[in-house]
């Protein structure tokens, strides 16, 4: 399955996406660490990875055009033929019109939309006890996932570290713009038949993984009725 995973920062969408990829083997594809990924390989012959390394550097957002780019490219690769689960983008209405372009041309769609929703409370404790690996970019948190060793990644035995945009006011600049850019897409995937399920974000990983569950199989269960 083709699954889209929203949310506001801090909803939870890298833990779930974490988890469909180890129960179903569905490439998780994070837009955050594909930039990331793609800036550390910057060489002369890709100008639009020098030109995303600028950008990045700047602290801009990245434009449309290049974001679609990137992920024209990135889907190129074998790793999502037998599905994936994309984290990270759309954020916005024009992005979406990009997606559903860009899908088609790759005689793909989303089979699923899952949106995690939170209130701000909830997602500020939520980062504020985020931690993370630098090495092997595995994800903590303090209350909820803590590792087993305070400060020390249980996989690589690297030094954990906070995420500099995991901040108070970090985060209330960023609801902001989630609540502005993104919340307008809702209304075009709540239009579409059987492809949208909201799930309160604020209940423990366990539970929020287990209707995540329940929703793909009620969509499995519609799309074998809909044949």
């Amino acid at each position: 399955m083709n699954i889209l995973l929203l949310g506001a920062p801090g909803a939870g969408k890298g833990t779930q996406a974490e988890l469909l990829q180890k129960r179903h083997g569905w490439t998780w594809l994070s837009t955050g660490d594909m930039l990331r990924r793609l800036a550390g390989e910057m060489t002369s012959d890709k100008p639009h990875i020098e030109r995303l390394c600028d950008i990045m550097a700047e602290g801009r957002l990245i434009p449309d055009y290049l974001m679609v780019m990137l992920l024209e490219e990135e889907f190129k690769r074998s790793c999502y033929e037998d599905g994936f689960i994309l984290d990270g983008f759309p954020r916005t209405e024009v992005q979406v019109e990009h997606l559903t372009e860009l899908l088609k041309k790759k005689g793909k769609s989303l089979d699923a939309v899952i949106l995690l929703s939170v209130d701000k409370q909830a997602v500020l404790a939520r980062i504020e006890g985020r931690r993370f690996c630098p090495e092997c970019r595995a994800g903590y948190h303090l209350t909820t996932q803590p590792p087993k060793k305070e400060g020390v990644c249980d996989k690589c035995k690297t030094a954990l570290t906070q995420r500099e945009d995991d901040t108070a006011k970090t985060l209330t600049r960023r609801l902001e713009v989630f609540r502005i850019q993104t919340e307008p897409i809702l209304p075009y995937y709540r239009k579409k038949k059987n492809i949208l399920t909201e799930i309160s974000g604020t209940q423990s990983v366990k539970q929020v993984s287990a209707d995540i569950e329940k929703a793909i199989e009620t969509m499995k269960k519609q799309k074998k009725e809909e044949k």
